[in-house]
């Protein structure tokens, strides 16, 4: 994909979802490799790769009109690997969400044969923020007795990925929906053998599990939206109660 399948990266109001509401507001979108398309370009990314099946997701669902993508110079490209990658995930899509994706997203050879209106998502911008966020994530900083800080996991966040899906969920309609929630959604299962110890919850990256108390009652929640699949849960589970499906 276009990012770390963990969310170990990620910046916040992102490209990625920027991108999807340019191209749902445009008549005419048209998708393009800045490195390679002129100033005057249409909706433009720092490179293809950046349509993770997530995304291929919330433009085939949530864009009004055909959506072009322009990889006239992916074969010429140190990066032309990228162009079959781009293949194989709409073909994934297409199979999970049972839908001809030719209706929803054309690759086009010849940049000239679309017309878009002017958008575009700068790249310097795109890598100054990512390098920012790497940057900080990878800093280490050191208390008045230089001893390091202890990491907290406290914090949980959304994956862009599921962001999107989520998105295209609230687009989708409800038939569209189920295969999205069955195409691209998790879902966590425990047997008899939890013993509601609370350890999957916290060792939870992004806060889709989590344990509640009333009183000497407690119980799982999940929320699917937050699951990105990692799997740190089952793992981590010493009784080994849990399965992802």
């Amino acid at each position: 994909g276009s990012e770390c399948p963990e969310g170990a990266f990620f910046y916040s109001e992102n490209r990625h979802s920027q991108l999807v509401r340019l191209c749902e507001s445009s008549q005419r979108p048209l998708i393009g490799c800045q490195r390679t398309m002129p100033v005057n370009s249409p909706v433009s990314v720092p490179c293809l790769g950046i349509l993770s099946e997530s995304m291929i997701v919330a433009l085939a669902v949530t864009s009004n009109s055909r959506i072009n993508v322009d990889i006239s110079r992916c074969q010429t490209c140190e990066n032309g690997h990228i162009l079959s990658i781009l293949e194989k995930r709409l073909e994934s899509v297409s199979t999970k969400l049972s839908l001809d994706l030719n209706q929803k997203i054309r690759l086009i050879d010849d940049k000239h044969q679309a017309e878009a209106k002017h958008h575009e998502v700068g790249r310097r911008t795109f890598f100054k923020e990512l390098n920012q966020i790497i940057g900080r994530s990878v800093s280490h900083r050191k208390d008045s007795q230089g001893a390091n800080r202890v990491l907290t996991f406290s914090q949980k966040k959304q994956t862009v990925s599921l962001e999107l899906i989520a998105y295209a969920l609230s687009c989708a309609g409800e038939e569209l929906r189920e295969r999205i929630l069955q195409g691209f959604c998790m879902a966590v299962i425990r047997d008899k053998n939890c013993s509601l110890c609370g350890k999957c919850a916290a060792i939870c990256p992004t806060g889709a599990l989590k344990l509640t108390r009333d009183g000497a009652d407690k119980r799982h929640l999940f929320n699917f939206l937050l699951c990105s699949g990692c799997g740190l849960c089952r793992d981590f589970c010493g009784n080994q109660a849990l399965a992802l499906v």
